[in-house]
C-alpha cells in the first residue's frame, strides 16, 4: 500500500515535471502573442476587474491558436502517459491504482485549467477525455493481460507444448 502511494507520488511528480518541459518547449517553438502574455500575467490578479480583462483575452485570442491549443493537449496526454507508467513501474504489481491516482490528479489540473481560462469549447472536450485514456494506456503497457502471456494461454488450455522429433 505504501509502495503504491509513493509510487503515484512519483508519478505525479513525472507528469506535472514532463508537462512543464513540453509546454515550455512548446511556447518556445510557437511563442505567445503578446496579448496572450498579457492575459497570463493578468489572470492571478486579486482584482476581479483585472481578472475577467484576462479572462476576455483569452476568450478572443485563444481560437487564433489552434496549433498551440493542440499542443497543450498532446502535453496534458503525454504528462500523463509519462507519470501514469512511471507510477505503475514504480509499484510493486503494476496496480492500476497509481496510475488511475495520476490520472485523477492531472484531470482535476485540466478542469481548474478550463476553468480558470475559456478555452473553445472543442478544446475543453478534447483535452479533459484524453487524460483517463493516456493512464490506461500507459497501464495496459505495463501490465500485461491474461492472453498476452502465451505461456499461461497454453497452460489454461491444458495443451501443453511438446516436442517431437523426427526418428526415420
Amino acid at each position: 500500500m505504501l509502495r503504491n502511494g509513493l509510487a503515484a507520488l512519483a508519478g505525479v511528480i513525472a507528469a506535472v515535471t514532463l508537462t512543464m518541459i513540453l509546454q515550455l518547449v512548446v511556447h518556445w517553438i510557437d511563442p505567445p502573442s503578446k496579448e496572450l502574455n498579457n492575459a497570463i500575467r493578468k489572470i492571478y490578479d486579486q482584482d476581479p476587474a483585472v481578472v475577467e480583462e484576462a479572462r476576455e483575452i483569452f476568450a478572443r485570442e485563444l481560437p487564433k491558436h489552434p496549433l498551440q491549443l493542440v499542443l497543450v493537449i498532446v502535453t496534458h496526454a503525454a504528462g500523463t502517459f509519462f507519470g501514469s507508467f512511471t507510477a505503475v513501474r514504480i509499484s510493486r504489481e503494476a496496480h492500476i491504482i497509481p496510475a488511475s491516482i495520476v490520472a485523477g490528479l492531472m484531470l482535476l489540473g485540466g478542469v481548474s485549467n478550463v476553468m480558470l481560462i475559456p478555452h473553445p469549447t472543442w478544446f475543453n472536450a478534447v483535452d479533459l477525455l484524453l487524460y483517463i485514456p493516456a493512464a490506461l494506456f500507459a497501464w495496459k503497457l505495463v501490465c500485461p493481460g491474461p492472453f498476452d502471456n502465451k505461456a499461461a494461454l497454453l497452460s489454461s488450455d491444458g495443451d501443453h507444448p511438446t516436442t517431437t522429433t523426427d526418428e526415420s
